[in-house]
């Protein structure tokens, strides 16, 4: 078949292209498919257009082939979609495309998609095979019509479910980025991201929409370690780009993820309890001195208790004045040894000791760790 135009045509009930071949230009501009329409491994050899067409009952795209351009310019999707297994060769665009129902992409091979201001009522799911290039960009998504936008443009997150595909050669613009999913997704630190909104939890905590999945419902085994692979992935992108700030909430999700999904009583959970409670994860300095600070103060007093197993005694083994306790705190914190004449001769008094000399080596250590993570890098 040579170029066809089926332009403002209105096909009534099931219409089926099984397996046709367009040699030509083809055009389905402002069609309408009141049925259900079977496109199932038709071969599109040149460009194809289905601008502002009306596609009301399912749509299977299954096998087909678009050796050329191929715009869905306004067309809507009424009922759910398949693209399984669909090779596009050249621009697939999907500008102001409305997708109603669900809409897949499996094993699909695309060189390059354009879904732009893109109204995704359903579920998109992508998943492409890696043989076609895949390079993908999303402006202003969403899953609201632009009416009840103020912006004009598509609002709502979109639910994106990218699933085992490389992202090295996708860009996601302008878009509220709560409703994707990125389980199995490879690449996520060559990800390009501009103006993306993320999930934030209360207390301005970042997140994916697998995280939350997981409280929703059975796990698989492993899904805690990939919600923790996709945010190291996405704290690297940020590294990337040199936004600290992203970079540095991601690392907190991170971090958190992994305690939080760890056994009660496992050395990772308790391990990383301690670094939050002590620096945040390495990003705040204040904690660590306040901690510290607070275990100083609350041992100088117990220094101050007169009894000989408790305060630190002279060699007459009188307890030291208020001044020398001091002494022996600042001392003891900055890892150097007892005053001269001064000795513990308590069981209590050489644990809060040696507690001291501990506190100087966290506070000491948390205090690099956040140089190094905020000045060094």
């Amino acid at each position: 078949m040579q170029d066809a135009d089926f332009s403002r045509t209105t096909f009534d009930g099931k219409i089926s292209f099984y397996f046709s071949v367009f040699e030509g230009d083809v055009t389905f501009a402002r069609a309408v498919f009141l049925g259900p329409a079977n496109f199932q491994g038709v071969q599109f050899r040149k460009g194809s257009a289905f601008t502002e067409a009306n596609l009301n009952g399912r749509t299977d795209f299954r096998l087909a082939h678009f050796g050329g351009e191929v715009n869905f310019f306004r067309a809507k999707f009424a009922d759910e979609t398949s693209f399984e297994r669909t090779r596009f060769s050249s621009i697939a665009e999907f500008r102001q495309t409305v997708f109603s129902g669900k809409v897949s992409f499996p094993a699909a091979e695309m060189d390059r998609g354009v879904f732009i201001e893109t109204i995704v009522a359903s579920t998109l799911e992508l998943e492409l095979s890696p043989a076609g290039g895949s390079a993908l960009e999303f402006v202003q998504v969403g899953n609201q019509p632009p009416q009840l936008s103020p912006t004009g443009a598509p609002a709502g997150p979109a639910i994106i479910r990218f699933g085992r595909m490389s992202l090295a050669r996708t860009q996601l613009r302008s878009l509220d980025a709560a409703e994707i999913r990125l389980r199995g997704s490879l690449d996520l630190e060559m990800l390009s991201l501009f103006d993306v909104k993320w999930g934030e939890a209360k207390g301005g905590q970042v997140f994916v929409a697998d995280e939350r999945d997981l409280s929703e419902g059975p796990t698989t085994p492993g899904a805690e370690e990939e919600i923790e692979r996709i945010y190291a992935g996405i704290r690297k992108n940020y590294e990337r780009q040199g936004d600290r700030a992203n970079a540095q909430r991601w690392y907190v999700a991170e971090m958190e993820v992994g305690r939080r999904n760890a056994r009660l009583m496992s050395v990772r959970r308790l391990a990383r309890a301690f670094y939050k409670q002590t620096s945040h994860y390495g990003l705040s300095a204040g904690r660590a001195v306040v901690l510290g600070l607070a275990f100083m103060l609350a041992v100088f007093f117990l220094y101050r208790i007169p009894h000989s197993q408790v305060c630190p005694v002279l060699d007459s083994g009188r307890c030291i004045g208020w001044a020398d306790d001091l002494k022996v705190v600042l001392m003891a914190v900055c890892l150097q040894d007892l005053p001269e004449g001064v000795k513990l001769q308590g069981v209590l008094s050489t644990i809060l000791w040696l507690a001291l000399k501990g506190t100087g080596l966290v506070v000491l250590g948390s205090l690099g760790v956040v140089f190094w993570k905020n000045v060094g890098r």
